[in-house]
């Protein structure tokens, strides 16, 4: 056991994730509004979970933070009904894309209950058949670098937390939490086994 953070304790086992005994371990700070969008609980992040860095902050939440529409988008709605509102906050800005058309808006409510985001009137309409989706864009979409280490559950529903990351190594993909393509491809300091 090792104490990482200002007064967490954490048991780090780091071959549930590593495939490979060769690997930089670091630390990274989660951001508060840092959330695992697939888990049971929303005030966790599983271990193997991609993290990218927010821009204006330099703190870390999920990479690629997205979630797709699940109710069409007529150009005169006002909010956009998605799978997930988990990690999306009141002011953060996103884009909303079909893959043809995107446009930028700002989150003005976060209906957790109906899993809706106020964004205005949209130019364009965007539909469900052609998987649109919601990005936030906030820095953490654009690089992903690190991997949780262990699964962090104290604290982020809180405080900013300090982590135990894999920055650099060989990591058991199926040993870690939601890795996409475009996971691994973002983090190229990682090889995925």
């Amino acid at each position: 056991m090792g104490r990482i953070g200002y007064s967490e304790v954490q048991q780090a086992i780091p071959s549930e994730i590593l495939a490979s005994s060769h690997a930089q371990i670091g630390s990274a700070t989660l951001a508060t509004r840092a959330r695992d969008t697939s888990g049971a609980v929303d005030t966790q992040i599983r271990k193997g979970t991609v993290l990218g860095r927010i821009i204006a902050n330099g703190k870390y939440m999920q990479f690629n933070q997205r979630s797709l529409l699940t109710v069409n988008k007529l150009i005169a709605d006002t909010t956009v009904t998605v799978a997930s509102v988990v990690g999306f906050l009141v002011g953060d800005v996103l884009n909303i894309t079909d893959g043809i058309n995107t446009e930028s808006k700002t989150i003005t409510v976060v209906d957790a209950t109906a899993k809706t985001l106020t964004i205005g009137t949209t130019t364009n309409g965007y539909t469900v058949a052609n998987a649109a989706y919601v990005l936030l864009t906030n820095g953490s979409e654009l690089s992903a670098n690190v991997v949780v280490l262990n699964d962090q559950v104290d604290g982020i529903d809180t405080g900013d937390v300090p982590v135990a990351v894999v920055n650099h190594g060989i990591l058991s993909e199926s040993n870690c939490f939601r890795v996409t393509n475009l996971d691994k491809s973002a983090c190229q300091r990682l090889i995925w086994a």
